[in-house]
């Protein structure tokens, strides 16, 4: 049921709209509080209990045994002069003061004292009513305060989320150890580390020995960054001659080529000393299964020319066989090649003894020495498909000629 509202009739008085009927405490309430909610007549007479009782209405009249009862006009008072008796007009209708009864001035200091009383009694009422709408009011505003807070740190942590979800869409994610990450955006080439010792070049291991097969990086213009396949002769060259030639051969090893030739048209492999900067243990050939999860913009190398050379893979055709399209990343060329003269572009795990390569699938790893036991984990968010190459490949295997 709706709350009850008073309208004000035409008669002066308030009419409660839900008993229909006229309410002076209504007006009185209204009137002397300014309440602007409606009220009932019931809960105006719930109202009125806290209100002191008006005392009864008694005829006042002459004791006509006192003193001042007894008296006669003194004719000369201003009362008697405005006595038509004493020749005045008669406007002010008191009797002469001389003939004050006594009775009645008590009646008066009785009605001032019980006026005194019922408004002092109905001040305090005000007053406690006044605190308890205070504390009602305080504690109203207490409450929405706190919704307030407690909506805006939801809010705010609303805000810190879309924040923190956004950055995670936007930053890399590391896969696995160093500083190899993914792309920034779901199916996007992953962010490949530029310093050189992540993929092992210049870093120490017990592995590298004499004898040992390695990769030596070359610096040379129209060589630069191609990793050429070779053998370590000796760590610590024994070299003669004088001191300036002593010292320009520490800090680097004695290797030989498995490919180069020391000359056009000769059978001797070329010997030189190159700085530690420039070698790396020879990384595994690729994994099974590694190229049939190429995606286009995947970071691989390319064999050509007995050297390893950085490329981008463009494109995968699939006519009679697999082709593999490629960029180099240093050169402007473009090259297309099978799936035997692409490779990882290998990282070295000084901490895991182990290599490991980034592509948009995900991140492969395997352990030094052990080029069978190869380990494979997808990204997240991504489908797990192959490309046309692993259709094919199976196809081949089936037949026994893969």
């Amino acid at each position: 049921m709706a709350a009850a509202s008073t309208s004000l009739a035409p008669s002066g008085s308030w009419l409660c709209t839900q008993c229909s009927s006229t309410n002076d405490a209504a007006a009185e309430y209204c009137v002397n509080r300014r309440c602007r909610t409606s009220r009932s007549c019931g809960e105006l007479a719930a109202e009125e209990s806290l209100w002191p009782a008006e005392p009864p209405v008694e005829r006042r009249q002459r004791c006509g045994v006192c003193e001042g009862c007894l008296a006669a006009n003194c004719g000369v008072c201003t009362c008697c002069v405005d006595m038509p008796l004493f020749g005045g007009k008669g406007a002010k209708r008191q009797p002469c003061e001389r003939r004050a009864c006594a009775a009645l001035l008590a009646q008066a200091e009785a009605r001032a004292a019980s006026r005194a009383a019922r408004e002092e009694a109905h001040a305090s009422s005000l007053a406690a009513r006044g605190e308890v709408e205070r504390a009602c009011r305080d504690t109203d505003r207490a409450a929405k305060a706190a919704r307030r807070e407690e909506e805006r740190q939801l809010e705010q942590a609303a805000r810190a989320a879309a924040r923190l979800a956004k950055a995670a869409m936007r930053a890399p994610t590391p896969r696995g150890e160093g500083e190899g990450q993914s792309g920034s955006r779901r199916g996007a080439a992953p962010k490949l580390p530029t310093d050189p010792s992540a993929y092992g070049w210049g870093v120490e291991s017990e592995h590298l020995c004499d004898g040992a097969s390695v990769e030596v990086l070359a610096v040379d213009d129209g060589f630069r960054g191609a990793a050429f396949r070779a053998t370590v002769l000796s760590m610590q060259p024994d070299v003669s001659g004088s001191a300036a030639k002593r010292r320009k051969a520490a800090n680097k090893i004695q290797i030989r080529y498995d490919e180069l030739l020391e000359a056009e048209g000769s059978d001797a492999k070329l010997t030189e000393l190159c700085p530690k900067q420039q070698i790396r243990l020879h990384p595994p050939p690729a994994p099974p299964g590694f190229h049939g999860l190429l995606r286009v913009g995947d970071p691989l190398q390319l064999h050509l020319d007995d050297a390893w050379w950085d490329v981008t893979l463009t494109a995968i055709e699939a006519k009679a066989e697999v082709l593999f399209k490629v960029s180099s990343v240093q050169y402007e060329a473009t090259h297309l090649v099978q799936h035997d003269k692409l490779r990882p572009c290998w990282m070295w795990s000084a901490a895991n003894q182990s290599w490991r390569y980034l592509i948009i699938a995900g991140c492969g790893c395997v352990p030094f020495g052990e080029p069978t036991q190869h380990s494979f984990c997808f990204a997240d968010g991504l489908p797990r498909q192959h490309n046309k190459f692993f259709e094919m490949a199976a196809e081949l295997l089936g037949r026994g000629q893969l």
